[in-house]
């Protein structure tokens, strides 16, 4: 039997390791978290709707939604399938997605009820079969698609093709700074091999509780802090779409008990803007990883002065294509020792 992303989801029914149903899986805001068994129990939904609208193995699934729980679900419903998922950045513009829909030959777009008026203009020239519109705002749906409950109506399928870590998973376009994007193709087996890396790089285990600031169409959200805590049976919390607010995260951080949050540099440097960030972060708060532009030292040295206890890491992700990274990791050492030295943590292709 072939090994595929969905090994995760498995462990509910017996794949080794075993995960229990009951134990929390994912969590959105500050929304009380979802345990393995419903999770599985999404994903087969999902997927068995995929299969009533007539993807197979190898089609394009398009994503352009905000981050929520059923981002996930589509995510590994997609996989279940054998298809390639396709995640939209919800900020491009109609063009730049009219040329990503084609590029790619996506023949599934699922959208939330935010980005119809963009996808109007568009949908009559791009190669997209199935238009579903996940509701959020109470308008009524355009024509041309459907609606997510309508979608979801179906029977749950148990006829799911048996896929091998060689099968494409996704596609992840890159900013196309040198020219258009270029759509990055990554494998069950690459996404697999990058959770392990972080898994071991971060010590990453089933009592984590992850809290995650970005949005889910990007690398650094669902491959490189989601899915590592979900391979070892953490718990993985990602926070809401658009008007970040630091109190409102660390809030959410508190409520959930998190051990490991994302931080882009910016936000962290608000963290240690604060008189009281002693006191706002999570007590069992042990890593704080950031991105999205240079750790300076000082801010090494400021949290050696006021949160000892947590260890630091900088991540830099080179290309999707690539997949892999390279951190620079200052351990926090307790108050009253010397501290450890910056160390360069290569990861490997």
């Amino acid at each position: 039997m072939g090994v595929s992303l969905n090994w995760i989801t498995d462990s509910v029914v017996g794949q080794l390791p075993i995960a229990s149903a009951d134990t929390p899986a994912i969590a959105f805001d500050d929304q009380p978290p979802i345990t393995w068994g419903q999770f599985r129990e999404k994903e087969l939904l999902y997927a068995s709707a995929l299969r009533a609208a007539g993807v197979g193995k190898g089609d394009r699934v398009a994503i352009l939604m905000h981050n929520c729980p059923e981002y996930a679900f589509l995510l590994m419903a997609i996989a279940r399938v054998g298809a390639i998922s396709v995640r939209l950045n919800w900020r491009l513009s109609a063009a730049e997605l009219q040329f990503l829909l084609n590029d790619s030959g996506s023949k599934v777009l699922i959208l939330d009820e935010l980005f119809v008026e963009n996808i109007d203009k568009i949908h009559m020239v791009v190669p997209v079969e199935t238009y579903v519109v996940r509701e959020t705002e109470g308008e009524k749906i355009p024509n041309w698609s459907i609606s997510m409950a309508r979608f979801l109506d179906t029977p749950i399928a148990d006829d799911f093709p048996e896929l091998e870590m060689s099968d494409p998973v996704t596609i992840m376009y890159t900013s196309g700074t040198t020219g258009l994007p270029k759509g990055a193709v990554l494998t069950h087996g690459n996404l697999l091999w990058i959770a392990a890396i972080q898994v071991m790089t971060y010590g990453v285990d089933s009592s984590t509780k992850t809290l995650v600031s970005g949005p889910m169409f990007h690398a650094a959200a669902w491959e490189y802090q989601i899915l590592p805590t979900l391979m070892v049976h953490g718990t993985a919390i990602h926070f809401k779409s658009t008007g970040f607010n630091l109190d409102r995260f660390l809030a959410v951080g508190r409520q959930h008990d998190v051990t490991m949050m994302f931080l882009y540099t910016h936000m962290l440097h608000e963290l240690l803007r604060r008189d009281d960030c002693e006191e706002v972060v999570p007590k069992n708060l042990q890593r704080l990883v950031a991105g999205g532009d240079t750790v300076m030292p000082w801010v090494y040295d400021e949290f050696e002065r006021r949160l000892p206890g947590v260890n630091i890491t900088q991540t830099y992700a080179r290309s999707p294509r690539e997949a892999s990274s390279t951190r620079f990791s200052r351990t926090r050492s307790p108050a009253g020792t010397s501290p450890a030295s910056a160390s360069r943590i290569p990861c490997a292709r």
